[in-house]
């Protein structure tokens, strides 16, 4: 996969989300999110698609990409196509450790 591929793909709807985050109008002072706080909101995702999935042979049967915790704890907003057909999908914890999730909705 060329960077080309993995910006397109992978970085610009992170960026894009945890951007808009970050320039959500500040509620007040006792509320304000620093920078710090803002990229602890990304999580890794890990996808494994089934082998007689449409789309397994042109996006592959395991998926990794990024999502962004939109209400904590449990909420993540991650791109389409990395959950696409899943049958299974995992979001990465502090320290690496995968929990199993569940996918509650995609919007085509």
């Amino acid at each position: 996969m060329t960077i080309a591929n993995l910006i397109g793909r992978r970085l610009v709807p992170t960026i894009a989300l945890v951007l808009a985050f970050a320039l959500a109008p500040d509620p007040g002072a006792a509320q304000s999110r620093s920078a710090q706080d803002i990229f602890k909101a990304v999580v890794g995702i890990r996808a494994e698609i089934p082998l007689d999935a449409r789309t397994a042979r042109t996006r592959g049967t395991e998926r990794e990409g990024s999502g962004v915790v939109i209400e904590a704890p449990d909420l993540v907003l991650t791109i389409g196509y990395l959950i696409l057909e899943a049958s299974a999908v995992g979001v990465m914890a502090p320290g690496g450790r995968i929990v199993r999730s569940e996918i509650l909705a995609y919007d085509h």
